[in-house]
């Protein structure tokens, strides 16, 4: 019962850090003003902990892809990124414009796999390095950390607009589709250009462990 309370708790708490991550991408597609990139998701998690605090220390490991992150364990929550794309995309499968609907499928499914790629190559590099960082090393502690950060805010915007899109009624995805297409091509360009680069300099920077 307890720990059924601590699940509910936790889940209730994320739900509603992806509800006001959502919120900010549906005022960007409305303004496009630029308002979601990696920095600033970071931002609204640094104050939502600061005013809800999280459930990290709360030892439970549910089976939930939404604590699954909170807690970080990427290898178990990677491979639930496509079924919120195609979960959202259910939703609106028959009640919105064919060529619409196979425009954000294709839009969602290859965002889904960007985010798979960025988590699976964060996970490789923690595999490879992340003892150092535990040892107690300085530059692997701080090239991990603010890589880590950056790879969790790409995710949590991901699984925002995914769970925008599926609360969104179907005509303002009709009217949304080709904005929410234009925003994930500046999603992916950014976290390939931050975070892809990034992994790529750590590996040069820390090198194979014990070389």
């Amino acid at each position: 019962m307890k720990q059924d309370m601590e699940n509910g708790k936790c889940l209730a708490l994320v739900e509603k850090l992806l509800d006001r991550i959502a919120a900010q991408i549906l005022e960007e597609l409305k303004e496009g003003d630029g308002r979601t990139n990696l920095e600033s998701i970071a931002g609204i998690v640094s104050r939502f902990l600061s005013e809800h605090g999280g459930c990290i220390d709360s030892g439970v490991l549910p089976d939930s892809l939404y604590l699954r992150l909170l807690v970080g364990e990427l290898e178990k929550l990677v491979p639930m990124l496509l079924d919120k794309a195609m979960e959202a995309l259910s939703t609106h499968m028959d009640a919105i414009d064919v060529n619409l609907h196979n425009m954000l499928s294709a839009t969602l499914t290859s965002y889904a796999l960007h985010e798979i790629r960025i988590a699976s190559t964060y996970a490789e590099l923690v595999k490879k390095y992340g003892k150092l960082a535990v040892d107690g090393d300085p530059l692997a502690s701080s090239v991990l950390g603010a890589l880590e950060e950056a790879v969790f805010s790409a995710i949590l915007r991901f699984l925002a607009l995914v769970r925008l899109v599926s609360k969104m009624p179907h005509r303002l995805v009709e009217q949304l589709t080709q904005k929410i297409t234009s925003l994930v091509e500046r999603y992916v360009s950014e976290e390939s250009s931050k975070i892809l680069i990034a992994s790529y300099q750590i590996e040069s920077i820390l090198g194979e462990p014990g070389g």
